[in-house]
């Protein structure tokens, strides 16, 4: 069963472990915001959006603790449990693919995985590069 943070209303239901897909949560709003303002999965928002947006400090600490709060409840729960952080997955599919694989019990071949890292098409992504050092200074001014 797959759930995701907007579908999470009951953290006590019971599952027989859990599979805690998690990214930067300051990349997780500003991709949130880009897909709302913008209505689509890869396009980018101008700045001015996020600049005349008067309650963005707002809403990037009530999301970033609503994250986090999220991510505690299901960390603190008593089942198997595996952590894949979305950077990883996204710059080492397969490695991270193996991980969630034995941590399922499932048999893989190394044939369907090189498979899965070529058929890894980054349809839905947004073009643009990021300077690492300095990416969130183009979103708080």
């Amino acid at each position: 069963h797959v759930i995701s943070n907007r579908q999470v209303k009951d953290t006590n239901k019971e599952y027989e472990s859990i599979i805690l897909l998690i990214r930067n949560p300051y990349d997780a709003i500003i991709a949130d915001a880009n897909r709302r303002w913008t209505r689509n999965h890869t396009n980018l928002a101008e700045i001015d959006a996020f600049r005349n947006y008067t309650n963005w400090s707002k809403l990037v600490f009530r999301s970033a603790r609503n994250w986090a709060k999220l991510a505690e409840t299901w960390l603190r729960r008593d089942k198997p449990l595996i952590v894949v952080k979305y950077e990883d997955l996204k710059s080492d599919l397969v490695n991270q693919m193996k991980r969630v694989l034995t941590f399922l019990k499932v048999e893989y071949s190394e044939e369907k995985l090189v498979c899965v890292n070529n058929t890894n098409q980054n349809t839905f992504k947004r073009n643009y590069q990021v300077d690492e050092e300095n990416k969130y200074d183009y979103y708080y001014y």
